[in-house]
């Protein structure tokens, strides 16, 4: 028994309780026993009321375990203790996709406001790919898996259990031991493999179009693709160590041909233009390196449209720099790179943005709502199938106290 400090003025505690279930198997309708350990919580004003309560709890909870002993006479795992593993693995799984999505939705966020420069909006997409495959993947598995396929090793299993005195056989009728029992999916966990898979290609949408349109990447630029008339972000190699990653800058760019043929052509761009005044105090009052981006806007002639182009970049950067508590001094620094691009179709920009968003969200989101239906699914035939009868329980702080439950 172990007791914790639940909040202010509260008491928590968790007891071991320990069960003895009784099935009739639905195939060859053995009668058979077997005890279960469980552990209980419970909480209140005091040690005594937050027992009680795990008694409570217990009498709640317990009955509602099927445990996952496999009958002694034909080896079947009964529906209920099946469909209740299969609902415990679909709810991890649609967390863990939640979490995934998540974090692919915060890293795209932070590309978009410059926070973020190590990886691209492609990277990020890929990357949730591959997480995504596993989860897709144990979807099907636990949608299509028969526990009841291998009937000679439950069955061993379960005789080995009678040896040993875990399982207790009560009755056992003449009745023929069936050879095979067939597992049926049903149509909602069909539905929901399908929302799976079309989730998964769905999360690529954005690379997968580029790729049909011959676009070129760009990992410096969000989006990392760009075409006449676009507005695009581009990250400097550059970063500057400035407090709290305030800066402003003066930024010219110009736009000509990557070997310099053609005349200079002025690019309309901005930058960060915040302001700190003459003190700046507070949270995250310190020095870090932070990343330089410049947004440009592109010609919109329709002519340059798949041309290779060269944007020639000049940045003057103020930023104030920490000299000591509570004190700062500005300081400046000048950039020059020249950004390599070769440009998409007008407007491509927008499109891949709203591709990416889509395929992140709406992917990533019906493989969380498959994993999701599949685990409603099967509550449902938990709810709907036989259970094992709870004969009484046992409280292992307690061991004199015997609790009947029928």
């Amino acid at each position: 028994m172990k007791y914790t400090m639940a909040k202010k003025d509260s008491e928590s505690v968790s007891e071991d309780f320990l069960c003895v279930k009784e099935v009739t198997c639905e195939w060859c309708e053995t009668v058979f026993r077997f005890p279960l350990k469980l552990s209980i919580d419970g909480s209140g004003p005091n040690k005594l009321a937050a027992r009680k309560n795990a008694v409570e709890n217990a009498k709640i909870k317990l009955p509602e375990e099927p445990g996952t002993e496999r009958c002694p006479s034909c080896g079947a795992l009964q529906t209920c203790m099946e469909a209740s593993g299969s609902a415990l693995g679909f709810g991890c799984l649609t967390v863990l996709m939640a979490i995934c999505l998540g974090i692919a939705i915060t890293f795209g966020v932070l590309v978009n406001l410059h926070l973020l420069t190590s990886v691209s909006l492609p990277v990020v997409g890929w990357i949730l790919v591959a997480l995504a495959i596993p989860i897709v993947l144990f979807n099907i598995y636990l949608a299509r898996v028969n526990p009841n396929s291998e009937l000679n090793a439950g069955l061993e299993e379960a005789k080995t259990k009678v040896a040993e005195g875990k399982i207790t056989v009560v009755s056992q009728p003449k009745s023929v031991i069936p050879e095979s029992i067939p597992r049926s999916t049903g149509i909602v966990p069909l539905i929901a493999i399908g929302l799976s898979v079309i989730g998964l290609c769905l999360i690529p949408a954005a690379e997968v179009f580029r790729m049909a349109s011959g676009w070129t990447a760009h990992p410096f630029a969000v989006p990392p693709v760009a075409g006449p008339g676009d507005e695009v972000t581009l990250n400097w190699p550059n970063s500057v160590n400035c407090l709290k990653g305030k800066w402003r800058g003066i930024i010219e760019v110009e736009m000509t041909d990557p070997v310099g043929i053609h005349p200079m052509t002025k690019v309309d761009a901005s930058c960060s233009t915040e302001q700190w005044g003459n003190w700046s105090g507070g949270r995250g009052n310190r020095n870090r390196d932070t990343a330089i981006w410049t947004k440009v806007k592109l010609p919109d002639d329709a002519a340059l449209a798949g041309k290779d182009v060269s944007l020639h970049a000049k940045i003057l950067v103020t930023y104030p720099q920490s000299s000591g508590l509570l004190r700062f001094e500005n300081k400046e620094a000048e950039f020059v790179h020249d950004f390599q691009m070769k440009l998409s179709s007008p407007k491509s920009s927008t499109m891949y943005f709203a591709a990416w968003w889509i395929g992140i969200v709406g992917g990533g989101g019906l493989i969380a709502l498959a994993s999701w239906l599949c685990r409603l699914y099967q509550l449902n035939v938990v709810k709907n199938s036989p259970h094992p009868k709870t004969l009484y329980t046992k409280n292992f702080a307690e061991p004199d106290d015997l609790v009947e439950l029928q």
